[in-house]
């Protein structure tokens, strides 16, 4: 079981508040995916899987402060059938409404995760940081290519996407004259 804790984020910074947990109590995380994102009054901070295994607890919820250095979850070794129903049941009532849409992604590949949520017409995968500068941007995720090789867009995926013309943006002007 290892400990996913608040990582040290400079001399000054004590504390911060977790803005958004990415995953629910069992679901299955590879090493690098995002787990939640910290927000303190200087950095939003993206945390990651250190490893492959299954989130066993989440310790505290959206929204509370947490101190650098605090255990804030934890991740579970092995494929999900052990771990998840032993932490689902605790859990259950306040996560399983949001955990049955992130579930069925997460037990399926990489790949073919991606292309349910796009079809469905939910948001692209894309980290919690991207998802607020696209909004505050007026920028469509779903027209913004992502470097990641996951597929996840970043919020760099979106300072260029908005540096960028749109393909219909040239269009319109084009049309104009011609009319």
């Amino acid at each position: 079981m290892q400990d996913i804790l608040v990582p040290a984020m400079g001399e000054s910074i004590t504390e911060g508040s977790i803005s958004r947990w990415a995953v629910q109590v069992g679901d299955q995380v590879k090493q690098g995916d995002l787990l939640l994102e910290l927000e303190t009054d200087k950095v939003n901070l993206e945390i990651s899987a250190e490893q492959d295994g299954v989130i066993a607890e989440i310790l505290f919820k959206e929204g509370d402060t947490v101190q650098i250095g605090q255990v804030i979850g934890r991740i579970g070794k092995g494929s999900g059938a052990a771990p998840a129903p032993a932490a689902q049941p605790a859990s259950a009532p306040a996560a399983a409404p949001a955990a049955t849409p992130a579930a069925a992604p997460a037990a399926a590949a990489p790949a073919p995760a991606s292309a349910p949520a796009a079809a469905a017409g939910s948001q692209p995968p894309a980290t919690p940081a991207a998802r607020k500068l696209a909004r505050e941007q007026g920028i469509d995720l779903s027209q913004t290519p992502a470097r990641d090789p996951l597929g996840r867009i970043h919020a760099d995926d979106v300072r260029n996407a908005g540096s960028r013309p749109a393909a219909p943006a040239p269009a319109a002007p084009a049309a104009a004259p011609a009319a």
